[in-house]
């Protein structure tokens, strides 16, 4: 069960990383823009 819970929450973790870079990533292009 707290393995499973941690996976979980691993996943989410790098699910928010790649959300945070693409943020980064269209912050860029709109100062581009």
């Amino acid at each position: 069960m707290w393995v499973h819970q941690n996976e979980t929450s691993m996943e989410g973790f790098r699910k928010l990383k790649v959300l945070a870079t693409i943020g980064r990533l269209e912050q860029k292009d709109k100062r581009v823009l």
